[in-house]
């Protein structure tokens, strides 16, 4: 009540304290300041320029939180309307956006695929490739006995009519004409014999046993290291049992319409190492098998790749030996494994779990090499009937997959001049195929993903 009473002595005195106690500091600043030896002296160049707080100092730090936090921002409205039984990771610039029960498993469906390729690239190489050959003894225009066609294991050997109708075009087939054309050019005429098909490269299991048999001879199969226009064979509504022998029904069909004579049905058999080649068909390299397998999610691909690796590094074409690698590969590269269950190479298996994080983790240490192998959004394979009315469209780049009560989708926001945006979404719930239940939740997934950027520029933020 005093000290109310007479404010303006309290003021007085309290401005009088705090400038003695100035004075006291400044005289103590500058006797320190006459006893400091020159060798002491702060070395040029150390003394600070910029204040410390200055954001000349900040502008990355800024950049990358200014970015991500739009970003953020747009993922929880989508976090909202997510139904349960569902994960969701995005991550930029090494940093995790959003995470949401990423280390639950779930039943993938065809992203299952992005392991396929990540353990393909590794075993077999980017420059692999597989090796179709017509063997025989040539005598003044004659096979004498039986033309021999041999399997190298290519997934993307095909007629012509057969990728003028496929639903999705192969990008880069291995064409059965071409090897018509060549054993024509090496002089054969007539041959004596038939057509051998030599399918001994892989095992004879045509369809993996984790299959449901629906999925036989439509989404895959029967699967063979000889094996032309996926299984099925010209002028065939149902696709022949062995598709050594398929493939070499075309290869008859094919050289008939080119003249020569041969007589007989197709069979399926062996050839000796002594027998001459007449013409080999080289596929494209595995980079481009491999976005084959991804972007047209190619469910035949993906089995005959997992055979191959069976084949060059257990010395065993199998589906076992096969996912064998791709397991080494996985736990190699310190992929988190727990609650990932492989049975397949496609996806196709309803057994198979996966986990947001495991995904995460393969498109993070690929994400050099992937990115030009997926799907455009609204342009190409699997995402073409997605996103064309969408912002993202022509940005967005992912693997897709769906299997009843079960949609999919993982990928990338490439960006110029920057790491790119890498997500993963997987959704189990009933009916969640139909596309008025995933496509809205895709949309808004797209939209908020194309709200990351490469602005503003740490430049941008300095003064």
């Amino acid at each position: 009540m005093r000290r109310a009473e007479r404010p303006v002595r309290v003021v007085a005195i309290g401005g009088s304290l705090v400038l003695a106690l100035l004075l006291i500091g400044l005289s103590l600043t500058a006797s320190v300041a006459r006893r400091v030896n020159t060798n002491d002296a702060v070395e040029p160049g150390t003394t600070l320029l910029v204040p410390l707080l200055s954001a000349r100092r900040t502008p990355t730090v800024l950049s990358a939180i200014t970015r991500i936090g739009r970003l953020t921002s747009s993922l929880s409205v989508l976090n909202k309307q997510l139904p349960p039984n569902t994960c969701l990771a995005v991550s930029w610039m090494g940093r995790s956006v959003t995470s949401s029960h990423v280390d639950n498993k779930y039943t993938p469906a065809s992203v299952m695929k992005l392991f396929t390729a990540f353990a393909a690239l590794q075993t077999l190489g980017p420059t692999h490739t597989f090796t179709t050959s017509i063997k025989g003894e040539i005598k003044d225009g004659v096979v004498t006995g039986d033309l021999y066609f041999v399997g190298g294991g290519d997934p993307l050997l095909v007629r012509r009519d057969y990728v003028a109708n496929e639903k999705y075009p192969t990008l880069t087939p291995s064409y059965m004409e071409i090897l018509a054309d060549a054993v024509v050019a090496a002089g054969v005429r007539s041959i004596t014999g038939t057509i051998v098909g030599v399918d001994n490269r892989y095992d004879d299991v045509r369809y993996p046993s984790t299959w449901s048999s629906a999925f036989y001879g439509s989404e895959g199969g029967p699967l063979g290291a000889l094996m032309s226009s996926d299984g099925s064979a010209l002028g065939q509504v149902l696709k022949p049992d062995d598709p050594a022998i398929g493939a070499a029904d075309d290869l008859h069909s094919l050289l008939g319409l080119r003249g020569v004579v041969l007589s007989g049905q197709s069979i399926r058999g062996k050839v000796a190492d002594s027998v001459p080649t007449i013409a080999e068909l080289t596929s494209a390299p595995l980079t481009d098998i491999v976005r084959e397998m991804l972007v047209n999610s190619d469910n035949n691909t993906a089995e005959l790749l997992l055979k191959e690796m069976g084949y060059v590094v257990k010395k065993s074409g199998t589906t076992a030996d096969g996912l064998a690698v791709v397991l080494e590969q996985l736990n190699k590269a310190s992929i988190p494994m727990t609650g990932v269950e492989i049975f397949d190479g496609s996806g196709l298996t309803r057994q198979n779990t996966a986990t947001c994080q495991a995904l995460m983790a393969v498109l993070t240490q690929e994400s050099a090499t992937l990115p030009t192998m997926l799907a455009v959004a609204g342009e190409t394979g699997t995402l073409a009937p997605v996103f064309g009315g969408q912002s993202i469209k022509g940005r967005l780049v992912a693997k897709t997959g769906t299997l009843r009560n079960v949609k999919s989708i993982a990928g990338y926001i490439p960006l110029k001049g920057a790491d790119p945006v890498i997500f993963s979404l997987i959704i189990n719930k009933v009916g969640i195929e139909n596309q008025s239940q995933y496509r809205p939740l895709w949309y808004a997934l797209g939209d908020a993903l194309g709200r990351a950027s490469v602005d503003p520029r740490p430049e941008d933020l300095a003064p």
